[in-house]
């Protein structure tokens, strides 16, 4: 038995000698943590002749949940390609607020800066990374110039921020972030890290799934057009048929497509991303069936020209999807023969929203790319509120192109509710959908104020234009 025991413990000290890296586990960046363990981080520092560039990962788990254990295998995968990685934890709500856990974050990254020749690894190389939750708290971090400062990290230590499937912008209604951030919404624009976004941040490398939670891959690319708008070098990646977290924790695996990626970033950030990426023009047709309708489309109209974004309004006098069909055909035509620009979406609000969302249109036959629905009932209950006589209105056309759908918390709940659900069943299928909840208004009241420089629904709408 003794020898049996002796021989176990020399196997894996051989083990250890052996492995790329040194582990050290449950350090303790900080004492701000009631429970101590909040406030620990795992290391795993490659054997690497010249010390390694770090990466600080924080996990997910939407700001209430999740610990650093679970990603053992992130920090190996890094050590092996010879980046040092740090796996932290941080305190969480109900406990604390999101500032304080971006603090927490400050905090290690503070650590990990002055404890770098001690671990060996470089402490002028950081990046940082984060899932979920957090990766929000990672972008606020890494773009907001007084975190930094307040945790003592030089800014040009910073060489980069990964972050995958993230929420970037949190003034939205959504039940998950009603509950964390509260309904301040002068706190939850402090908490909305694209906003900071200047052209002297460090080079983004920003990523989602396909089949991701609703809202998450608009938020990505309000966040990616923000940063090419400074200048600010940004690699964008969408991977197809993967879910929130699926690609993450494929890391390492035969089916890994996010390292592949992301090594190139990690070796040279500025040249890896692309900044002032120039769009190609758009152009929109607006349906209205009444004057309100069209005071709308107007409003969007002029908050949208001066961004490279045509609004044709076109009234029907007949609000159903046919009527829209035939109206998208025919100038679509009359571009054609002009050599104009060709539309490729459709909008609308209240009924001519409604013909817009049932309107037999698609990508492959009508080159439709997507349709922007306001205001507008996409299931029974909703409908029966809004005219009972469409109780058994057709809606499959929604999956023929992306969806945008946007309503406020004073709009029918009704109508608020089974937008979510029929996004939901969009994105399960593999389809683009984006439901998008404004806070204290009604959409209607939204867009009729809406104007250029608007940093809410501009940024939604080009989003979802230009993905």
């Amino acid at each position: 038995m003794l020898r049996a025991v002796l021989t176990a413990l020399l196997v894996a000290s051989a083990a250890a000698q052996q492995a790329p890296f040194e582990l050290h586990e449950d350090l303790q960046y900080s004492d701000a943590a009631r429970q101590p363990r909040r406030n620990r981080l795992d290391l795993y520092v490659p054997k690497t002749k010249a010390p390694a560039p770090l990466i600080m990962f924080v996990h997910g788990g939407s700001w209430t949940g999740g610990r650093k254990d679970g990603f053992g295998v992130l920090g190996q995968v890094f050590a092996s390609k010879g980046y040092a990685c740090a796996l932290i934890n941080t305190q969480m709500f109900p406990f604390v607020k999101p500032d304080t856990m971006v603090a927490d974050c400050g905090r290690a990254l503070g650590f990990l800066h002055r404890s770098a020749k001690k671990y060996g690894f470089d402490g002028d190389q950081l990046f940082v990374m984060g899932h979920s939750s957090g990766a929000h708290l990672s972008s606020w971090l890494a773009l907001d110039d007084e975190l930094l400062k307040t945790a003592g990290v030089p800014k040009k230590a910073l060489r980069g921020a990964i972050l995958l499937s993230g929420v970037y912008d949190v003034r939205c209604r959504h039940i998950a972030l009603d509950g964390v951030f509260g309904k301040d919404q002068g706190f939850r624009t402090r908490a909305t890290p694209w906003l900071y976004a200047d052209k002297t941040d460090v080079p983004v490398f920003v990523a989602w799934g396909q089949r991701d939670l609703p809202g998450l891959s608009l938020c990505a690319r309000i966040l990616r057009d923000r940063l090419q708008e400074v200048g600010v070098p940004v690699c964008a990646h969408e991977y197809h048929d993967c879910n929130h977290q699926d690609y993450v924790f494929k890391i390492g695996g035969a089916a890994d497509c996010l390292m592949p990626d992301l090594l190139p970033f990690l070796k040279d950030p500025r040249q890896a991303g692309k900044a002032n990426v120039i769009k190609p023009q758009r152009s929109v047709m607006w349906v209205a069936t009444s004057d309100r309708e069209r005071l709308v489309g107007k409003a969007v109209k002029a908050a949208m020209l001066p961004h490279g974004v045509e609004v044709v309004v076109k009234d029907l006098v007949v609000a159903t999807g046919g009527a829209v069909a035939t109206a998208f055909r025919k100038f679509k035509a009359d571009r054609a023969g002009k050599g104009g620009v060709l539309p490729s979406y459709v909008g609308g609000i209240g009924s001519g929203g409604l013909a817009t969302a049932t309107a037999p249109l698609g990508t492959e036959r009508d080159g439709l790319a997507g349709r922007i629905v306001v205001a507008t009932p996409l299931g029974g209950r909703g409908l029966r509120a809004f005219d009972r006589s469409l109780a058994d209105t057709d809606f499959s056309y929604l999956a023929k192109a992306g969806l945008l759908s946007l309503f406020g918390d004073k709009d029918p709940k009704a109508q608020r509710e089974e937008a979510m659900y029929c996004s939901w069943g969009l994105l399960l299928k593999g389809h683009e959908a984006h439901p998008v909840e404004l806070a204290n208004t009604s959409a209607e009241d939204a867009l009729l104020t809406m104007q250029p420089d608007d940093n809410l629904i501009v940024p939604m709408l080009l989003a979802f234009l230009f993905p």
